[in-house]
């Protein structure tokens, strides 16, 4: 099989894999920010999806030239794209045109559908010990941060301002080279971002970075710039990293045997988030990042958890197992209003 005919193959299977369907779990009170997901017809396990994702990373990186160096190529462009739009606030770039046409247009950015998504770790990896990262997920609103031009804008999921305000990231503030950019993807709740991953630092992007890479790279940055952690008027909401480790058994078990930490705070836990090491960044939803309840933990990794995480358990719930093919029954029923 050739380059060609082998790169086809990973992206029909890379389509396939994005066809999963959202819905918060049962009475949780709360829609996650990791809501459900239930992977939609597909031929191949979850297991075989991660093994091509893996391989069309691989041959893509042999076909990258150069990182990308701006901001807009982080994300699609569409000069022509209105304004309004329910599922997009748009961040204006001034650019020029060429010179047979003067006037200066607005190009969009469009941060909808732009963060890298999880799907429920409905099979456990063969090499979870070895290849995968945990990371525990704070209840919260997901984020997606953007610091350029002097000011820090979040937008959510579909691409949604949510808000503007100034920041110590680069780019993000007046104390800041306007010129540079930064790109966070975090957890929101109690007026702190809570770092999930880092898409752009400084304008060096790391959308093409390994998981490790990314992860270290973001823990070091925010080491180096402890006025992210205090909330001030030119930073007024703090920015704190949750920390990552190695997806060994014993560790799981012992990070959840008690409260959920983050800094020196005690914070309500959401759910576990499993990461390939080798996954790229990738604006869409994978099967290179799982997600868990902490009460199915001890279910999916026969690996106990503290008390106060099983009492969280939906009083109906049976299993993973039994919990997605019910929705996946539902999706079939003539009539029933499904979410998008």
């Amino acid at each position: 099989m050739d380059l060609l005919e082998t790169l086809k193959n990973v992206e029909d299977l890379e389509t396939q894999s994005t066809e999963v369907h959202y819905e918060s779990t049962e009475n949780d009170g709360y829609k996650s920010s990791f809501a459900s997901l239930y992977k939609a017809k597909s031929f191949d396990s979850q297991e075989k999806r991660r093994e091509n994702l893996l391989l069309s990373i691989k041959v893509r990186r042999y076909q990258t030239v150069d990182e990308k160096r701006d901001l807009n190529d982080l994300f699609e462009i569409d000069e022509d794209v209105a304004c309004e739009t329910d599922l997009l606030e748009p961040m204006e770039v001034v650019t020029k045109l060429p010179k047979r046409r003067r006037r200066r247009r607005k190009k969009i950015l469009k941060f909808g559908d732009a963060l890298m998504m999880s799907e429920w770790l409905a099979e456990v990896p063969s090499d979870l010990e070895k290849n995968w990262l945990v990371k525990l997920c704070p209840v919260g609103i997901r984020n997606m941060i953007v610091a350029h031009n002097g000011i820090t804008q979040s937008f959510n999921r579909k691409g949604k301002l949510l808000a503007n305000h100034t920041s110590h990231l680069p780019g993000g503030g007046p104390s800041t080279p306007f010129h540079k950019f930064t790109v966070l993807d975090c957890i929101f709740a109690s007026n702190c971002y809570y770092v999930l991953d880092v898409v752009a630092w400084n304008s060096f992007s790391l959308k093409k970075s390994n998981t490790e890479m990314r992860f270290y790279w973001i823990k070091s940055k925010l080491e180096e710039t402890p006025e992210l952690l205090e909330q001030s008027d030119a930073n007024p909401f703090a920015f704190r990293e949750v920390n990552y480790f190695p997806a060994e058994l014993p560790l799981v078990e012992e990070k959840l045997s008690c409260s959920f930490i983050v800094g020196d705070e005690e914070v309500p836990l959401d759910g576990v988030l499993f990461y390939h090491r080798d996954t790229t960044y990738l604006p869409c939803i994978t099967p290179l990042v799982g997600w868990l309840k902490p009460y199915m933990v001890p279910e999916m990794l026969h690996v106990p958890v503290g008390e106060c995480f099983m009492e969280k358990k939906p009083k109906h719930y049976v299993s993973l197992a039994h919990y997605l093919e019910n929705k996946h029954k539902k999706r079939d029923v003539p009539g029933e209003k499904m979410d998008c």
